[in-house]
Formats: C-alpha cells, sequence, structure tokens
C-alpha cells in the first residue's frame, strides 16, 4: 500500500504532525510523501528521509490560486498514483482528494480541531468523496451524517 499524507499550513499541519508522531504504530504503512503548503515545515519532513511536496496555498477567497493548487496536485497524484490519502485540510488538500478518488485511492479526510461546531468547509466537500470522514468534536459527529469521532488529535 502507498500512502500519501497532507495538510495545509497552520493547524491543520500541526494536527497532522501529531497524528504522524502519536499515531505512528497505528498506521498501515509509513507515508511515503507528504503534500503540504509550507515551504518551513516542509524541511523537517525532508530531513527526516520523507518525500515533500509544496502546493500553493488557497482558499475560496483566490479562485486563481486554488486552480494552480489544483494543477499541483494533480501533478502530486500522478507522479506519487498512491492507494490511499490521509488529509487534515484545508482546500489545497480537498482539491488533492478529488484527484486521489479519480485514481480510486481510498480517501480519509480529518478535520481540524480548530472547528468546533460544524464541519469545516473543505471538511463538508471532501465528505462527500472520503471513505472516512472523522471530526475530533464528538458533538459534531452526532450533528452530522457520514462523519465519524475517534478521538482527539492534540
Amino acid at each position: 500500500m502507498k500512502l500519501l499524507v497532507g495538510a495545509s499550513a497552520g493547524g491543520h499541519a500541526n494536527d497532522m504532525k501529531a497524528l504522524l508522531e502519536r499515531a505512528a504504530e497505528l498506521w498501515p504503512v509509513a507515508p511515503v510523501a507528504y503534500v503540504t503548503t509550507a515551504e518551513t515545515w516542509a524541511d523537517d519532513l525532508r530531513d527526516s528521509g520523507m518525500r515533500v511536496y509544496v502546493i500553493r496555498e488557497a482558499d475560496r477567497r483566490t479562485p486563481f490560486r486554488a486552480m494552480q493548487s489544483a494543477v499541483q496536485s494533480l501533478r502530486v497524484i500522478m507522479r506519487e498514483r498512491p492507494d490511499a490519502v490521509v488529509t487534515t485540510g484545508a482546500m489545497p488538500m480537498a482539491i488533492m482528494c478529488v484527484w486521489a478518488r479519480m485514481l480510486r485511492a481510498k480517501v480519509v479526510w480529518v478535520d481540524c480541531i480548530s472547528q468546533t461546531e460544524v464541519l469545516s468547509l473543505s471538511g463538508r466537500a471532501a465528505k462527500r468523496l472520503s471513505h472516512l470522514t472523522l471530526t475530533q468534536w464528538p458533538e459534531i459527529a452526532t450533528r452530522t451524517r457520514g462523519v465519524e469521532y475517534a478521538g482527539e488529535v492534540l
């Protein structure tokens, strides 16, 4: 199995870092590559020996950057051809999940812990194509169909 993980900068990256470190023994295989929007954190990952791809950060207010991010994430997916993708968001990672799903990869979305009331906008979009959507708040899982709670990452 070829596993690709990814997270946008900020809290998303913090969640993924914690998930990689604290749950290392639970991963079925070690990730082969990491996708991020933060060059600064990419250096730390490269030092650990993991392949790292940095794609453009974007959100719904930056459609041109979102298109650039979509092209970059497509290149990553085509190069890596993962069997599974695990991400903590945000928009650039949701776009990457679309490409992964089109190539029949399994997709797991872990919504960021900062989303305390409702699933994030990217999480709501990714939920439609994810094989598993997780929230870090039991209340959100209770109120949102198709979303599960399995604990907090941080």
